[in-house]
């Protein structure tokens, strides 16, 4: 547990910029792995073509943003209907169960990118009051030292004064 606490940093997450070439390096990243678990899923006769694409779109959700997850949710589904939907390797005419498939799989890799975005916005609203914290803090233990150095600088006056 503190290798977790001590290795994770939520700042990671706000690192990436959207449109950035870092946040399309992860979502191709992530698409390229998710595609190749999915081929090695599929050798044990897993015939679930966009399970393994879920986890790439929470990730590049939570590292790139918003529209780098939406390119993987698009990527996923054009690899998806090429690769794993029978026959293999061309886009076929889709069934209607292929279709309910591909929509159940954009509608949920939706929510998916909502409930990142969401966390996103909220942890840069956290770290952003979180710095206004810290500079307020700072500020009361400079007026605090201020404070101490007039009183400090009074007293011996008061005191030669009552000799």
């Amino acid at each position: 547990m503190a290798f977790w606490r001590s290795s994770w940093r939520p700042e990671v997450v706000t690192r990436i910029r959207p449109y950035s070439v870092a946040a399309a390096a992860v979502a191709v990243a992530s698409l390229s792995a998710a595609t190749l678990l999915r081929l090695v899923v599929g050798w044990f006769g897993v015939s679930a073509p966009y399970s393994t694409f879920f986890p790439a779109v929470l990730v590049t959700a939570l590292l790139a943003g918003t529209p780098a997850a939406l390119a993987v949710i698009a990527g996923a589904v054009l690899i998806g209907w090429w690769s794993f939907l029978p026959p293999a390797l061309e886009f076929n005419r889709l069934t209607a169960t292929d279709i309910a498939n591909i929509a159940i799989f954009v509608i949920s890799s939706a929510l998916i990118v909502l409930v990142a975005d969401l966390y996103r916005r909220a942890l840069r609203q956290l770290q952003s009051r979180s710095a206004e914290h810290e500079l307020l803090m700072q500020e009361f233990a400079h007026r605090g030292r201020n404070t101490y150095a007039i009183v400090e600088s009074i007293v011996p006056q008061y005191v030669g004064l009552r000799s």
